[in-house]
């Protein structure tokens, strides 16, 4: 016999559809029955789930060998409780077959009611998410637990809608089952709390899910930079050429802008100082060295927004443990592994001196880098010169302060001051045969002025999608997505003998 289900709108990709209609879903196809079937939960999509040699391969394989997920959550060691009381067995049962063999059924007057899945926007899970919002029905306490948590809850004490055997939680036939968007809890509210108390392992789940999910929302964000992003479109005359040249060098200088991290899905930090400058000068006047130095605690109050403003499009939640969330999660993409794959692989004197803020040059591997504008990572001590990673000492409405007492400013330069390290930046360029401009349009003095300084038999090779008012300057300028220039420029040199 034919088994339904039930669903909402929100879990179609396609929202147009009617009864009748066969759609394919995750790991099988249903059809719609009824469009508004209601029962004592609410209204629902009813669907019949058709015949799907996929989806019987899924229920077959639903068993302790599977490394998924949840069934590692399951293998976490509980301090006050076990699983050794469980049954451990491995099964190709049905759904049903599942909550017949489940140690408590469902019922009404079982204790525990799952409210929903611990949801963080970016982070897709099938099965839960982090974990699940259980709610004690004779207090009329909810709490957040893991998924192993739940598990073991539900299998000791019993849910009303909703019962665990194995590795297996699952709802009762009258509500979707939990991989539904029905379930779904933001993990925090509008103004950034916890939707409720979470258990310290829920709390590691979270976290773990927050990597996750600005991992998601880079990549998002980065999709709209990726124009260009054929490899048929490059110049391979230009690529040849570029090749030819890196391969010859013997001091390669790498001057790297904006553009070479927006596929790594950051926002430009200082376009949004300047944004915001243009909007609200004020407020910009305020991230100053002298404000710092008289109003330490409205200049962090500042910073703090400065970095929520940037950081925006990638956060899950406008809160607090998102902002950190965004700082740690930013990765190198192609074009930092490029300059890596040419210091370590290919053994070539690599010195990089970038406008960016972020770290990824450092993150890749690099060892030679001048930041010409500092690292936005980082907090130093004006007085004994301590660093500090700026996730760990960052907090909302606070200043932070060093083991010695002293306020700790970011390890930035501040619009108006002199840039780190130029003598030494300048020299790097004057000494380079090959200098490699990635990633800006070279419109930041005195970044651009470094050019002054190269050797006239200096090779200058240009990878940036526009023009900039120095391209005839170039021997060679390729033009392409920086990320994607530098990948095939890698598998094509890694391939060479």
């Amino acid at each position: 016999m034919a088994r339904t289900i039930l669903k909402v709108l929100d879990d179609f990709y396609d929202k147009d559809i009617k009864v009748g209609d066969k759609v394919s879903l995750f790991f099988y196809r249903v059809k719609i029955l009824d469009m508004e079937y209601k029962n004592e939960y609410g209204t629902f999509i009813k669907c019949k789930v058709l015949p799907d040699k996929l989806w019987d391969e899924v229920l077959d394989n639903i068993d302790e060998s599977s490394d998924s997920f949840e069934e590692r959550l399951m293998n976490y060691d509980y301090e006050d409780e076990s699983f050794d009381d469980l049954e451990d067995e491995s099964s190709s049962a049905s759904p049903n077959e599942y909550e017949t063999k489940a140690k408590i059924q469902p019922h009404p007057n079982n204790p525990l009611e799952i409210v929903g899945t611990i949801h963080i926007p970016g982070y897709r899970n099938l099965l839960g998410g982090m974990g699940f919002y259980v709610k004690n029905i004779e207090t009329e306490e909810i709490k957040g637990y893991s998924f192993g948590e739940t598990s073991w809850l539900i299998q000791k004490y019993g849910a009303t809608n909703a019962y665990a055997y194995g590795n297996l939680i699952d709802t009762i036939d009258e509500l979707p089952s939990l991989d539904s968007q029905h379930w779904k809890v933001a993990a925090y509210t509008d103004t950034g709390e916890l939707f409720a108390p979470l258990t310290d392992r829920a709390k590691l789940e979270l976290k773990e899910g927050f990597k996750y999910a600005v991992e998601s929302k880079t990549r998002e964000y980065a999709s709209q930079f990726s124009k260009n992003n054929n490899y048929r479109e490059l110049d391979s005359n230009a690529l040849e050429e570029v090749i030819s040249a890196i391969n010859t060098a013997k001091n390669i200088v790498i001057l790297t802008g904006a553009g070479i991290s927006t596929m790594s899905g950051i926002p430009d930090y200082r376009s949004t100082v300047e944004s915001m400058w243009s909007r609200q000068p004020e407020y910009i006047d305020k991230l100053s060295e002298n404000t710092f130095n008289e109003d330490p605690v409205l200049f962090w109050k500042h910073f703090y927004d400065l970095l929520k403003t940037t950081l925006h499009p990638i956060m899950p939640f406008q809160n607090h443990e998102s902002l950190l969330a965004a700082m740690e999660g930013i990765s190198p993409n192609d074009a930092h592994r490029f300059f890596r794959f040419l210091e370590k692989d290919l053994s070539k004197n690599i010195s990089i001196i970038t406008q960016n803020v972020d770290g990824l040059h450092n993150k890749a591997g690099n060892k030679d880098i001048i930041e010409f504008h500092g690292r936005i990572k980082e907090c130093i001590c004006p007085q004994c010169k301590k660093i500090y990673l700026m996730v760990d000492v960052l907090k909302e409405n606070e200043t932070p302060v060093c083991n010695c007492g002293e306020i700790l400013r970011p390890n930035v330069v501040f619009f108006g001051d002199e840039v780190k390290s130029p003598e030494s930046a300048e020299e790097k360029v004057k000494n380079a045969d090959l200098i490699l401009v990635a990633g800006t349009s070279l419109q930041v003095h005195p970044f651009n002025a470094l050019l002054l300084s190269k050797r006239n038999d200096a090779k200058l090779l240009l990878l940036n999608n526009e023009n900039t008012n120095y391209s005839q300057a170039f021997d060679v300028h390729l033009k392409g997505n920086v990320s994607t220039v530098c990948r095939y420029l890698r598998n094509e040199m890694a391939n060479e003998d």
